[in-house]
């Protein structure tokens, strides 16, 4: 598995897998990424938000479909910015806990390479990495912002005075922790296209699909792709992403993934006979 600090991404995407000894290759879903990678398409060219929810039963191959979309990805021309998080059962009902995730990522693929490579996580380097993202961006309110990503993303440090006032009001504190992640998005795909690719989606909590939901509808004129993967069963959680004529209204796609059909079966049992006779 893959670890960043105190978070877990997932299972290693250059981990292949293998039946005794021969790759296990990817077949009968190529419908399924010739759609991901149509989204993508449309993301990165006509600059718009797009989100997909993926969904399955456990063990049907969602994980699978995932390594294959980010690996296409990666080989392109120009490959976006990736940014991964999972539900976690245990911590299910932690508020923005998927959230606090992808900001944690985001500040630390924006300090790689930079100046601010393997600096603590505080506010002072918060502030600095936005204004690598952002540098036209007013200071007083990258100040500001980097205040709250900081509180969301438990950073080190002090709280600021905007956020110690902040959090005498729940709803104050909503809406601010709102406009600093828009805020941070907003500055990622001043770069390039961003995915966010969220493992596990049937055990995020309500607030992180939320304010999710509401980045894509708040950033529809950016190049941002949600894909959300998640078991069967838990559809009602994502309606605000692809239920009941958000379809349509925010381009949001549904893709199912069934059992392989048998010529999918038969293809995948030759092409392991075959590699376990050359090996």
């Amino acid at each position: 598995f893959e670890i960043e600090g105190r978070d877990l991404l997932g299972a290693r995407e250059d981990e292949a897998q293998t039946v005794l000894g021969p790759q296990v290759p990817c077949v009968g879903r190529e419908r399924d990424l010739a759609i991901l990678a149509s989204v993508y398409d449309e993301v990165s060219e006509e600059c718009v938000a797009r989100a997909v929810l993926v969904t399955g039963e456990a063990g049907v191959g969602k994980s699978r479909l995932r390594r294959e979309q980010l690996g296409a990805l990666a080989l392109l021309a120009e490959p976006p910015q990736v940014l991964r998080a999972r539900g976690d059962v245990l911590e299910g009902e932690a508020a923005l806990g998927v959230v606090s995730s992808l900001v944690r990522e985001a500040l630390r693929a924006a300090s790689r390479g930079g100046a601010g490579a393997g600096a603590p996580l505080d506010v002072a380097a918060i502030e600095a990495r936005l204004k690598e993202l952002e540098p036209r961006a007013e200071a007083s309110e990258r100040r500001t912002t980097a205040a709250f990503l900081a509180e969301l993303a438990g950073a080190s440090g002090d709280a600021d005075a905007v956020v110690l006032a902040a959090r005498r009001d729940p709803m104050v504190m909503t809406e601010r922790v709102r406009r600093a992640v828009l805020a941070l998005l907003t500055a990622m795909t001043e770069a390039g296209a961003v995915v966010v690719v969220i493992e596990d989606a049937q055990w995020c909590d309500a607030a992180s699909i939320r304010l999710l939901g509401h980045a894509v509808r708040e950033l529809a004129q950016r190049p941002l792709m949600l894909c959300v993967y998640a078991r069967n069963g838990h559809e009602e959680r994502f309606e605000g992403l692809v239920g009941r004529g958000a379809s349509s209204q925010h381009g949001a796609t549904s893709i199912r993934l069934g059992p392989l059909g048998r010529r999918a079966t038969e293809r995948l049992a030759e092409r392991l006979l075959a590699g376990s006779s050359a090996a």
